[in-house]
């Protein structure tokens, strides 16, 4: 399992999360992680981009107890 940082492709305005640094396989699996930790909510208008919009990047490999998904999100509270 590796560590991604998952970020927006667009600007960023209130109440909209920034990112979020998950634990995946690989950046695929990683860019469908929704930051709050609900998968389901990709198709709510919540406050997050489309899965196209997502930009990944890995930056570490995760340690053997940290499970997979939302490992820190940012959100910018308005």
């Amino acid at each position: 399992m590796n560590l991604y940082i998952i970020s927006r492709k667009d600007s960023i305005s209130w109440d909209e999360y920034i990112a979020a640094v998950v634990c995946a396989e690989n950046e695929e699996e990683a860019k469908k992680i929704h930051p709050s930790g609900d998968n389901n909510r990709w198709n709510s208008n919540d406050n997050w981009v489309t899965i196209e919009s997502v930009s990944v990047k890995k930056i570490g490999i995760a340690d053997q107890e940290i499970k997979k998904g939302v490992v820190f999100n940012a959100f910018n509270a308005g």
